[in-house]
């Protein structure tokens, strides 16, 4: 069935600010690549730092898993039992990005 496998794709709204806004290194996420063993539906916490508070989390594909919440200084990634590979972005207060790569195997 297609409607039970369809999964919701997140992008983030542009304000004009994130594609101008470049990390300088000072903005980051830690860890930056993580690999998880989808088979266990592992969770990871994801933590930003170095730019203005508040942050803004978000996953690239809501398919692979899933945020404990989308705003504050620590996330936590539920993995879904499946393969594949998702972007975490956390954006900063003024527009800056930042990203992790999750890998499930």
């Amino acid at each position: 069935m297609l409607a039970a496998s369809a999964c919701a794709l997140l992008t983030l709204p542009q304000t004009g600010c994130e594609s101008s806004k470049k990390n300088s290194g000072g903005f980051r996420i830690e860890p930056q690549a993580v690999t998880l063993a989808a088979a266990d539906t592992p969770s990871q916490t994801f933590t930003a730092s170095g730019g203005t508070e508040p942050y803004a989390w978000a996953l690239d594909n809501q398919c692979l898993g899933s945020l404990n919440k989308t705003v504050g200084t620590q996330v936590t990634y539920t993995a879904e039992p499946v393969t594949g590979a998702v972007v975490l972005r956390a954006i900063d207060d003024a527009g800056v990005v930042s990203t992790a790569v999750i890998r499930q195997e």
